[in-house]
């Protein structure tokens, strides 16, 4: 059973207050909504674990929601988690990002 996690709020940088568990297979799913239409855009997600790894993905996008199923090895490394989510549009200019910092248990 995957959990959702909504990413929105005005602020940049959003701690999170449950943490996510080491190893766990299919078990987030980021869920970020906009005020308008999201059509034609990319949704890019780049995670920066507490080893220094970097993973970058993309999501779904659908009408003014875009969700983002978490790789497992991004949450693979017991500690800070910063994932940077990015609205990007056909010719790859960053509209909007956020961005979500975890504890990984």
């Amino acid at each position: 059973m995957k959990k959702e996690i909504f990413a929105g709020g005005a602020s940049f940088t959003t701690f999170s207050s449950v943490p996510l568990v080491a190893d766990d297979v299919n078990a987030y799913e980021i869920v970020y909504t906009a005020p308008e239409d999201l059509s034609g855009t990319t949704f890019e997600i780049t995670a920066l674990r507490a080893d220094g790894e970097k993973i970058v993905d993309s999501g779904e996008v659908s009408g003014s929601t875009a969700r983002y199923l978490m790789k497992n090895s991004m949450h693979a490394v017991v500690g800070d988690l910063r994932v940077r989510l990015s609205v990007l549009d056909a010719s790859g200019a960053c509209l909007t990002t956020k961005e979500l910092v975890f504890e990984v248990i």
